[in-house]
């Protein structure tokens, strides 16, 4: 362990992983090995072993906050939505209070087409008193593909009202906007997005 910890710090990643290796089939019940392993994995772009690292660690501690956070953006990022979902729904169940999270766990389930229950994560996110500008805009997404126009116009505005310059609810209100023939509102929505963003 003391060497695997001593190469990374100086970047032996080849050597720290043998170490780790050896420690982890030594001590297979201990999960610190098999983090080692899988943030190095990670590190290095091999996705597939960091996967199985990461589910090595949830096999011996279920409840392992950090291994769940990483496995479930893995299986995102690599297109495993069901693995994903269940990844972050454990992870919600370990911490409510995590609006990150829960913003999170919200855009795999709209993803999902899951709208009832992204709206119901971003309910618990909402009070939470972080991340506001993204949960509102998300929210306004779950409105805009349940075809309630006028609770997302009201998301993205209070979006906005969190954060000026949020661009992804200026281009989403814009649109909306002139969609539900307000020409007027939806000239200033994307006046003020050229000018956030020129290019």
């Amino acid at each position: 362990a003391r060497l695997g910890s001593a190469c990374q710090k100086r970047q032996m990643w080849p050597v720290a992983q043998s170490c780790f290796l050896a420690w982890a089939l030594l001590e297979p019940e201990h999960p610190t090995p098999w983090w080692e392993l899988a943030t190095l994995a990670q590190r290095e772009g091999r996705t597939h072993d960091a996967v199985a690292f990461y589910s090595r660690i949830l096999a011996v501690m279920p409840e392992h906050e950090d291994a769940l956070w990483n496995l479930g953006l893995l299986c995102y990022q690599t297109g495993q939505l069901p693995l994903a979902l269940w990844c972050f729904e454990q992870g919600v169940l370990l911490n409510p209070g995590n609006a990150l999270l829960l913003l999170n766990f919200a855009a795999l389930l709209l993803q999902h087409g899951s709208l009832e229950r992204a709206e119901e994560a971003l309910a618990m996110a909402l009070p939470l008193g972080t991340e506001q500008a993204s949960i509102l805009y998300t929210l306004g997404e779950v409105h805009h593909r349940r075809g309630k126009f006028q609770a997302a116009i009201q998301a993205y505005s209070q979006a906005l009202a969190e954060d000026p310059q949020h661009s992804l609810s200026l281009r989403r209100l814009g649109s909306l906007l002139f969609q539900e023939k307000y020409p007027k509102e939806a000239g200033d929505a994307f006046l003020h997005l050229v000018l956030l963003d020129p290019g």
